[in-house]
């Protein structure tokens, strides 16, 4: 994709905790990097539940971007936890696990170059190919907790995940999330288009204790720069954007109504 019209500069900085992470391209090439900012943690990027069809490829897979890469890698390992770790995962999954159990019909099992789902419902094992978006999108979560890549204090990035999802399924997704959180306290960046999956995580974070933790941020464009403002306290800024809309289809229908 085009960063800048032809000729133009852009820059992306980000600031963490009052240091700055800086880029600035030319005619769309990184032309200037700066990193002040040292992060303890590896992020893990999901960036789309279609990743599960890749893992055990190897040379056949043809992607390059080295987040993806890291996250093929997390999802491959079969090395589990020790036992100290594994026994405190245990302790914390509880009630991620009714969550998991309602949206996966099985067991996750790595075969022939391939993930399957064993059920005791079916007499064959399902292929990774042969599962629903959704499934994929609750097995990543699953592998990523199971063989211990989300941890304590770990950094889970996740680019719109609800739109894979059943709206059910967007409130199991939801609550997954804000428990991970609390279990591990996780750094959990996501962004979404969606408000009912919005309200499904501000509901959640309040049901279990961790609203406060909870930031929200508002993306806005001015004098050709893009920025993130907190909202936090006035998130009704991002709802009300999110009803436009909503709003439109609202007035069309009126108009409608009144041509009768």
């Amino acid at each position: 994709n085009s960063l800048t019209k032809e000729g133009a500069e852009a820059s992306v900085i980000l600031q963490v905790q009052g240091e700055e992470k800086s880029i600035r391209f030319e005619k769309n090439e990184c032309v200037e990097y700066q990193d002040n900012v040292n992060l303890m943690e590896d992020a893990i990027y999901v960036e789309d539940p279609f990743l599960m069809e890749e893992c055990f490829k190897g040379r056949l897979r043809q992607r390059t971007n080295v987040q993806i890469q890291a996250l093929l890698e997390y999802l491959e390992t079969n090395e589990l936890p020790n036992a100290i770790d594994a026994i405190e995962i245990k302790k914390k999954n509880d009630d991620i696990s009714l969550l998991f159990r309602e949206t996966i019909p099985g067991d996750i099992v790595h075969e022939q170059y391939r993930f399957v789902l064993r059920s005791s419902a079916q007499e064959q094992a399902l292929n990774v190919e042969n599962w629903s978006t959704g499934i994929k999108s609750f097995a990543i979560l699953k592998r990523l907790l199971e063989n211990g890549a989300l941890h304590e204090k770990g950094v889970l990035i996740l680019d719109e995940p609800e739109i894979h999802l059943h709206p059910q399924w967007q409130l199991y997704y939801a609550e997954i999330l804000v428990l991970l959180q609390k279990a591990f306290n996780l750094t959990i960046l996501l962004t979404t288009h969606s408000p009912f999956f919005m309200d499904a995580i501000e509901i959640y974070t309040h049901k279990h204790g961790i609203s406060d933790k909870t930031k929200y941020y508002l993306s806005e464009t001015l004098d050709h720069e893009v920025g993130f403002r907190d909202v936090s306290g006035k998130i009704d800024e991002i709802y009300e954007k999110m009803a436009n809309p909503l709003q439109i289809l609202e007035n069309l229908r009126a108009e409608l109504r009144m041509g009768r």
